[in-house]
């Protein structure tokens, strides 16, 4: 891949659109600024978890030693997924910030497109792509020669059940790509009873995970066919979805005049989140989410992701609820919460929802966003009373049931208090 920038004049570059790209899907770190076709900077880091310490100052890098300002950008384009559930927000939340500032559109490029433009050369790619098998996606493409036919469409599928698929629609030799190509590949080199006949060959490293240089190529492209979005409106695609609902448990027995024996709040207190106590969070997610969060997904979340702020609600010392949100900048995302069936609808969601608004405004936000279902009328009935606006659709967000996406916002935080590091990164 590309790591300098390139050779090209910056007053004629700049005359072009200009693209600031993000890569943030696998456990590679990638930046790059893009002039029409031509690439002028790219950096990329492989390291684990640095996401969220080193994006943001790796964009402004990237801005400095192109000789661009934030002022001359036209768009900033993000490798939208399949990926990583925790890079994807990152990405995202730093595109959506970085656009808001500039007041420039967001290019939501599809991972796959990148990997299928790395791998043009071969005639049929499969893309295996998140290394944590609850969200491991897979598809199989065929070259035409004019570009690349869906063969098998992108879904979260076993490993398996993937080889056997690729053996009745294209048994031959199979080019794999995406980051966990090397774990399908020699998967399925111990379980070649599968599928006899099906040859699989890993790309190159550099062709298995998407260059952000391409990631801005394809961006450009897009941008000049109109094919961008406002920054709140910019969603990833993930397989295990973030989707804050606080599911309605059933009712339970009724008082006169039709209230329920649960309708009255309970005393509770709200804590930051620890690893010591995702025994009892972990209970609460499975019986709330049909795909639910796991264990490492959160232990990332409160340990790792410095843009991560996660809490959970206590009664009588037992944990009934929990919260988390994402912060960059001014803007907040709410990432999960769930309540404990058995304290529905005794105020707990609202509870946390009011520690929430009032912990994204001290660390600086002043506009908060979130999805949810939208067959969930309870869940957008209680966002509604919390201030929260439907601000659009986003169809088939929920892969696991195909159902639409409804995109809430509130942004009435009053004036802008930003966190002293982040002042440091804007000056």
């Amino acid at each position: 891949m590309l790591s300098e920038k390139q050779d090209y004049g910056p007053e004629e570059a700049h005359r072009l659109p200009l693209i600031l790209a993000i890569e943030t899907s696998t456990a590679l770190l990638g930046v790059s600024v893009v002039a029409g076709r031509e690439v002028l900077f790219q950096r990329c880091l492989v390291k684990p978890r640095a996401h969220s310490i080193m994006l943001l100052p790796m964009c402004l890098e990237a801005l400095a030693s192109s000789g661009a300002r934030m002022a001359d950008l036209s768009a900033v384009a993000v490798s939208a997924g399949p990926g990583s559930f925790t890079g994807l927000r990152i990405g995202f939340a730093t595109a959506q910030g970085l656009a808001k500032a500039r007041r420039a559109s967001v290019v939501l490029v599809p991972t796959f497109e990148v990997l299928l433009e790395q791998c043009a050369s071969y005639p049929r790619v499969a893309v295996v792509q998140g290394r944590a098998r609850a969200q491991t996606v897979t598809a199989l493409f065929a070259n035409s020669g004019a570009g690349f036919r869906e063969v098998i469409p992108p879904a979260a599928r076993g490993m398996e059940e993937f080889l056997r698929d690729i053996r009745e629609a294209s048994p031959g030799t199979v080019h794999v790509t995406g980051d966990a190509a090397v774990d399908f590949v020699t998967y399925c080199q111990s379980h070649a009873g599968f599928a006899p006949g099906v040859q699989l060959v890993a790309v190159t490293e550099e062709q298995r995970l998407p260059s952000p240089a391409v990631v801005g190529l394809i961006g450009s492209r897009m941008l000049e066919e109109g094919k961008v979005v406002k920054p709140e409106e910019a969603l990833p695609r993930y397989y295990r979805k973030s989707s804050p609902e606080v599911l309605t448990a059933g009712k339970g027995p009724t008082e006169k005049g039709g209230r329920t024996a649960l309708d009255n709040a309970i005393e509770m207190q709200i804590e930051k989140m620890t690893v010591n106590d995702l025994d009892r969070v972990l209970e609460i997610e499975a019986v709330s989410y049909r795909t639910p969060w796991t264990r490492r997904a959160f232990t990332s979340e409160i340990t790792e992701n410095s843009y991560a702020h996660y809490f959970v609600a206590r009664h009588q010392g037992k944990i009934i609820g929990y919260v988390g949100m994402w912060v960059i900048l001014e803007e907040s995302h709410i990432t999960n919460i769930a309540v404990d069936p058995a304290y529905r609808r005794r105020k707990v969601a609202q509870r946390l929802l009011e520690d929430t608004f009032r912990r994204a405004r001290e660390l600086g936000a002043t506009r908060i966003t979130l999805e949810v279902r939208a067959s969930n009328s309870s869940a957008q009935d209680l966002y509604t009373k919390m201030g929260f606006v439907n601000r659009g659709l986003r169809k088939g967000y929920y892969t696991d049931t195909n159902e639409d996406a409804v995109v809430m916002w509130k942004d009435a935080f009053g004036p802008r208090q930003p966190k002293e590091d982040q002042v440091k990164w804007m000056v």
